[in-house]
Protein backbone atom coordinates (compact mmCIF):
# COMPACT_ATOMS: atom_id res chain seq x y z
CA UNK A 1 0.00 0.00 0.00
CA UNK A 2 1.01 3.34 -0.92
CA UNK A 3 2.39 5.61 2.09
CA UNK A 4 2.04 9.53 1.29
CA UNK A 5 4.08 12.28 3.42
CA UNK A 6 2.62 15.56 2.98
CA UNK A 7 5.55 18.34 3.58
CA UNK A 8 5.24 21.47 3.94
CA UNK A 9 8.01 24.30 3.65
CA UNK A 10 6.39 27.55 5.25
CA UNK A 11 7.85 30.83 5.37
CA UNK A 12 7.20 33.60 7.75
CA UNK A 13 3.34 32.62 7.71
CA UNK A 14 1.20 31.09 10.69
CA UNK A 15 0.41 27.65 9.76
CA UNK A 16 -3.87 28.66 10.27
CA UNK A 17 -3.14 30.96 7.38
CA UNK A 18 -1.42 28.66 5.11
CA UNK A 19 -4.13 27.62 2.60
CA UNK A 20 -2.08 24.48 2.05
CA UNK A 21 -2.04 22.88 5.65
CA UNK A 22 -5.68 23.85 5.99
CA UNK A 23 -6.99 22.35 2.37
CA UNK A 24 -4.68 19.36 3.20
CA UNK A 25 -6.15 19.07 6.73
CA UNK A 26 -9.61 19.76 6.23
CA UNK A 27 -9.39 17.34 2.79
CA UNK A 28 -8.02 14.32 5.28
CA UNK A 29 -10.64 15.26 7.94
CA UNK A 30 -13.71 15.01 4.87
CA UNK A 31 -12.36 11.87 3.54
CA UNK A 32 -11.18 9.61 6.12
CA UNK A 33 -10.47 6.73 3.49
CA UNK A 34 -7.23 8.84 2.58
CA UNK A 35 -6.05 8.42 5.99
CA UNK A 36 -5.22 5.24 5.91
CA UNK A 37 -1.99 6.03 2.84
CA UNK A 38 -0.46 9.11 5.37
CA UNK A 39 2.07 8.22 6.68
CA UNK A 40 2.77 11.85 8.43
CA UNK A 41 2.51 15.29 7.75
CA UNK A 42 6.03 17.37 7.83
CA UNK A 43 5.73 21.05 8.16
CA UNK A 44 9.62 22.57 7.53
CA UNK A 45 9.34 26.34 9.05
CA UNK A 46 11.60 28.24 7.18
CA UNK A 47 10.44 31.31 9.21
CA UNK A 48 13.20 33.64 10.56
CA UNK A 49 11.08 35.30 12.32
CA UNK A 50 11.08 34.28 15.99
CA UNK A 51 7.41 34.74 17.21
CA UNK A 52 6.24 33.41 13.96
CA UNK A 53 8.41 30.20 14.19
CA UNK A 54 7.14 29.73 18.04
CA UNK A 55 3.73 30.34 17.20
CA UNK A 56 3.86 27.65 14.69
CA UNK A 57 5.44 25.14 16.51
CA UNK A 58 2.91 25.68 19.86
CA UNK A 59 -0.19 25.46 17.09
CA UNK A 60 1.24 21.72 15.65
CA UNK A 61 2.57 20.45 19.25
CA UNK A 62 -0.57 21.28 20.76
CA UNK A 63 -2.91 19.99 17.98
CA UNK A 64 -3.20 16.55 19.93
CA UNK A 65 -4.62 14.93 16.65
CA UNK A 66 -4.67 11.18 17.35
CA UNK A 67 -5.78 10.09 13.50
CA UNK A 68 -3.16 12.30 11.56
CA UNK A 69 0.59 12.76 12.97
CA UNK A 70 2.07 16.15 12.46
CA UNK A 71 5.59 16.45 12.90
CA UNK A 72 6.79 20.15 13.33
CA UNK A 73 10.36 20.72 12.07
CA UNK A 74 11.94 24.07 12.43
CA UNK A 75 15.02 25.90 13.26
CA UNK A 76 14.33 29.52 13.03
CA UNK A 77 16.25 30.30 9.96
CA UNK A 78 15.58 30.40 6.16
CA UNK A 79 17.24 26.65 5.15
CA UNK A 80 16.15 27.25 1.66
CA UNK A 81 14.05 24.66 0.23
CA UNK A 82 16.68 22.09 -0.71
CA UNK A 83 17.71 21.87 2.81
CA UNK A 84 14.12 22.26 4.29
CA UNK A 85 13.27 18.95 2.15
CA UNK A 86 16.18 17.20 2.83
CA UNK A 87 15.47 17.91 6.50
CA UNK A 88 12.32 15.98 6.10
CA UNK A 89 13.93 12.89 4.10
CA UNK A 90 16.35 12.42 6.89
CA UNK A 91 13.48 12.13 9.22
CA UNK A 92 11.55 9.32 7.25
CA UNK A 93 14.54 7.71 6.46
CA UNK A 94 14.83 6.68 9.85
CA UNK A 95 11.48 4.87 9.77
CA UNK A 96 13.29 2.31 6.75
CA UNK A 97 10.53 3.39 4.40
CA UNK A 98 9.38 1.01 1.95
CA UNK A 99 9.32 0.97 -2.06
CA UNK A 100 5.91 2.36 -2.65
CA UNK A 101 6.70 5.18 -0.15
CA UNK A 102 6.58 8.74 -1.24
CA UNK A 103 6.88 12.17 -0.36
CA UNK A 104 4.35 14.84 -1.52
CA UNK A 105 5.76 18.53 -2.14
CA UNK A 106 4.40 21.72 -1.13
CA UNK A 107 4.56 25.37 -0.86
CA UNK A 108 2.12 27.35 1.74
CA UNK A 109 0.17 28.48 -0.66
CA UNK A 110 -1.55 25.65 -2.39
CA UNK A 111 -5.12 24.66 -2.45
CA UNK A 112 -5.37 20.58 -2.54
CA UNK A 113 -8.56 18.75 -2.70
CA UNK A 114 -9.11 14.67 -2.50
CA UNK A 115 -8.88 14.71 -6.11
CA UNK A 116 -4.82 15.15 -5.80
CA UNK A 117 -4.95 11.83 -3.63
CA UNK A 118 -7.23 9.62 -5.09
CA UNK A 119 -5.88 10.10 -8.81
CA UNK A 120 -2.33 9.11 -7.26
CA UNK A 121 -4.27 6.50 -5.08
CA UNK A 122 -5.67 4.89 -8.37
CA UNK A 123 -2.56 3.99 -10.32
CA UNK A 124 -0.30 2.66 -7.38
CA UNK A 125 0.21 -0.69 -9.19
CA UNK A 126 1.39 0.77 -12.28
CA UNK A 127 4.23 2.87 -10.31
CA UNK A 128 6.23 -0.31 -8.80
CA UNK A 129 5.55 -1.77 -11.88
CA UNK A 130 7.55 0.52 -14.06
CA UNK A 131 9.88 2.03 -11.79
CA UNK A 132 8.21 5.04 -11.54
CA UNK A 133 10.09 7.80 -9.65
CA UNK A 134 8.07 11.03 -10.20
CA UNK A 135 4.10 10.95 -9.75
CA UNK A 136 2.53 14.73 -11.20
CA UNK A 137 -0.79 15.98 -11.67
CA UNK A 138 -0.91 19.10 -14.52
CA UNK A 139 -0.37 22.34 -12.99
CA UNK A 140 -2.21 25.50 -14.55
CA UNK A 141 -1.25 29.05 -14.61
CA UNK A 142 -3.01 31.55 -16.55
CA UNK A 143 -4.08 29.14 -18.74
CA UNK A 144 -1.23 27.59 -19.72
CA UNK A 145 0.45 24.36 -18.74
CA UNK A 146 3.46 24.78 -16.56
CA UNK A 147 3.89 21.25 -15.10
CA UNK A 148 5.26 19.18 -16.77
CA UNK A 149 6.87 20.38 -19.48
CA UNK A 150 8.53 18.61 -22.48
CA UNK A 151 12.52 19.15 -22.80
CA UNK A 152 13.02 21.52 -25.93
CA UNK A 153 17.12 21.23 -25.66
CA UNK A 154 18.86 19.99 -22.01
CA UNK A 155 18.46 23.78 -21.00
CA UNK A 156 15.17 25.00 -22.38
CA UNK A 157 11.15 23.73 -21.79
CA UNK A 158 8.07 24.05 -23.72
CA UNK A 159 4.54 23.66 -23.20
CA UNK A 160 3.14 19.81 -23.71
CA UNK A 161 -0.13 18.68 -25.11
CA UNK A 162 -3.06 19.18 -23.15
CA UNK A 163 -3.85 15.64 -23.20
CA UNK A 164 -0.34 14.61 -21.73
CA UNK A 165 -0.82 11.73 -18.93
CA UNK A 166 0.36 8.56 -18.18
CA UNK A 167 3.90 7.31 -18.31
CA UNK A 168 6.40 9.43 -19.93
CA UNK A 169 8.43 7.27 -22.18
CA UNK A 170 10.56 10.77 -23.11
CA UNK A 171 12.48 13.02 -20.64
CA UNK A 172 10.21 15.67 -18.93
CA UNK A 173 10.44 18.37 -16.25
CA UNK A 174 7.98 20.42 -14.05
CA UNK A 175 7.84 21.81 -10.73
CA UNK A 176 8.24 20.43 -7.40
CA UNK A 177 5.01 21.71 -5.97
CA UNK A 178 1.81 18.96 -5.62
CA UNK A 179 4.51 16.25 -6.96
CA UNK A 180 4.66 13.29 -5.53
CA UNK A 181 8.77 11.78 -5.01
CA UNK A 182 9.60 7.67 -4.28
CA UNK A 183 11.98 8.24 -1.26
CA UNK A 184 13.58 5.61 -2.82
CA UNK A 185 14.31 7.98 -5.92
CA UNK A 186 15.45 10.48 -3.39
CA UNK A 187 17.75 7.85 -1.85
CA UNK A 188 19.40 7.27 -4.84
CA UNK A 189 20.48 10.96 -5.84
CA UNK A 190 21.69 11.13 -2.62
CA UNK A 191 19.00 13.91 -1.87
CA UNK A 192 17.65 16.98 -2.85
CA UNK A 193 20.54 19.37 -4.52
CA UNK A 194 21.81 21.62 -2.37
CA UNK A 195 23.59 23.67 -5.07
CA UNK A 196 19.68 25.31 -5.93
CA UNK A 197 18.61 26.22 -2.45
CA UNK A 198 15.30 27.66 -4.50
CA UNK A 199 15.34 28.33 -8.16
CA UNK A 200 15.81 25.47 -10.83
CA UNK A 201 15.70 22.42 -7.54
CA UNK A 202 13.18 21.07 -9.27
CA UNK A 203 14.40 20.99 -12.65
CA UNK A 204 17.61 19.31 -11.64
CA UNK A 205 15.45 17.34 -9.30
CA UNK A 206 13.78 15.97 -12.45
CA UNK A 207 16.85 15.59 -14.56
CA UNK A 208 19.18 13.70 -11.78
CA UNK A 209 15.84 11.44 -10.90
CA UNK A 210 15.63 10.34 -14.31
CA UNK A 211 18.97 10.04 -15.19
CA UNK A 212 18.52 6.98 -12.33
CA UNK A 213 16.38 5.05 -14.72
CA UNK A 214 13.32 6.31 -13.11
CA UNK A 215 9.90 7.19 -15.08
CA UNK A 216 7.48 10.37 -14.39
CA UNK A 217 3.87 9.72 -14.30
CA UNK A 218 1.38 11.91 -15.11
CA UNK A 219 -1.89 12.52 -13.48
CA UNK A 220 -5.10 13.54 -15.20
CA UNK A 221 -5.58 15.63 -12.36
CA UNK A 222 -5.23 19.07 -12.81
CA UNK A 223 -4.23 21.87 -10.51
CA UNK A 224 -4.07 25.37 -10.63
CA UNK A 225 -1.27 27.27 -9.36
CA UNK A 226 0.30 30.63 -9.78
CA UNK A 227 4.24 31.18 -10.72
CA UNK A 228 5.67 34.34 -9.86
CA UNK A 229 7.52 34.53 -12.92
CA UNK A 230 4.73 34.73 -14.71
CA UNK A 231 3.75 38.58 -13.63
CA UNK A 232 7.25 39.20 -14.40
CA UNK A 233 6.85 43.00 -13.84
CA UNK A 234 6.68 42.13 -10.18
CA UNK A 235 9.60 39.95 -9.59
CA UNK A 236 11.66 41.72 -6.86
CA UNK A 237 15.45 42.07 -7.72
CA UNK A 238 16.86 40.10 -5.46
CA UNK A 239 14.76 37.43 -6.50
CA UNK A 240 15.95 37.87 -10.44
CA UNK A 241 19.46 37.69 -9.09
CA UNK A 242 18.88 34.11 -7.44
CA UNK A 243 16.99 33.20 -10.42
CA UNK A 244 19.77 33.91 -12.85
CA UNK A 245 22.09 32.59 -11.26
CA UNK A 246 20.36 29.43 -10.32
CA UNK A 247 19.54 29.15 -14.41
CA UNK A 248 23.43 29.84 -15.40
CA UNK A 249 24.46 27.18 -12.68
CA UNK A 250 21.63 24.48 -14.05
CA UNK A 251 23.44 24.74 -17.57
CA UNK A 252 26.88 24.24 -16.42
CA UNK A 253 25.21 20.86 -14.23
CA UNK A 254 23.40 19.61 -16.74
CA UNK A 255 26.50 19.77 -19.48
CA UNK A 256 28.69 18.30 -16.95
CA UNK A 257 26.05 15.68 -16.67
CA UNK A 258 26.27 14.74 -20.39
CA UNK A 259 30.03 15.11 -20.80
CA UNK A 260 29.66 17.35 -23.84
CA UNK A 261 31.39 21.19 -24.57
CA UNK A 262 29.32 24.00 -23.84
CA UNK A 263 29.01 26.34 -26.54
CA UNK A 264 29.32 30.21 -25.51
CA UNK A 265 26.66 31.03 -27.72
CA UNK A 266 23.86 29.03 -25.26
CA UNK A 267 24.83 32.09 -22.76
CA UNK A 268 24.41 34.80 -25.70
CA UNK A 269 20.92 33.41 -26.28
CA UNK A 270 19.83 33.56 -22.48
CA UNK A 271 21.40 36.93 -22.33
CA UNK A 272 19.59 38.57 -25.52
CA UNK A 273 16.04 36.60 -24.93
CA UNK A 274 15.98 35.74 -21.32
CA UNK A 275 17.66 38.60 -19.56
CA UNK A 276 18.17 41.63 -21.96
CA UNK A 277 14.55 41.14 -24.04
CA UNK A 278 12.26 41.03 -20.86
CA UNK A 279 14.16 43.38 -18.39
CA UNK A 280 14.62 46.02 -21.11
CA UNK A 281 10.70 45.43 -22.24
CA UNK A 282 9.52 46.10 -19.06
CA UNK A 283 11.71 49.02 -18.12
CA UNK A 284 12.91 47.21 -15.95
CA UNK A 285 16.59 48.69 -15.63
CA UNK A 286 18.07 47.57 -12.35
CA UNK A 287 17.39 44.32 -12.96
CA UNK A 288 18.93 44.59 -16.53
CA UNK A 289 22.16 46.04 -14.66
CA UNK A 290 22.64 43.30 -11.84
CA UNK A 291 21.24 40.73 -14.52
CA UNK A 292 23.89 41.67 -16.70
CA UNK A 293 26.90 41.61 -13.85
CA UNK A 294 25.77 38.08 -13.01
CA UNK A 295 26.11 37.24 -16.44
CA UNK A 296 29.40 38.57 -17.11
CA UNK A 297 30.48 37.51 -13.56
CA UNK A 298 29.45 33.65 -14.64
CA UNK A 299 31.18 33.84 -17.64
CA UNK A 300 34.46 35.46 -16.37
CA UNK A 301 34.66 32.75 -13.47
CA UNK A 302 33.93 29.69 -16.01
CA UNK A 303 36.40 31.09 -19.02
CA UNK A 304 39.21 28.69 -18.31
CA UNK A 305 37.59 25.61 -18.27
CA UNK A 306 37.77 24.13 -21.90
CA UNK A 307 36.06 21.20 -20.69
CA UNK A 308 32.74 23.58 -20.95
CA UNK A 309 33.37 26.64 -22.46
Amino acid sequence: MAKINPTIVLYNQKIDKSITFISLYKTLKKNTELINHINKILVVDNSDNENISKYNREKLENLNDEVITVLYLGKRKNLGIAKAYNLAVNILEIENFSNNNWILLLDQDSTLTKELFLGFLQNDKEYMNNNIGIVMPRVICKQKIVSPLLIKTPFDFKEPSKNIKGIQKKRVTGINSCSFINLNAIKKINGFNEDFPIDYLDHITFWEIQNKGYQVYVLETMINHDLSFFDFPSVPLHRYKIYLEARLNFIKEISKTNKKPLNRSIFVKDFLFLHCKRTIKNKMYKHFVYGSKVFLKFMFLNKKSKRYF
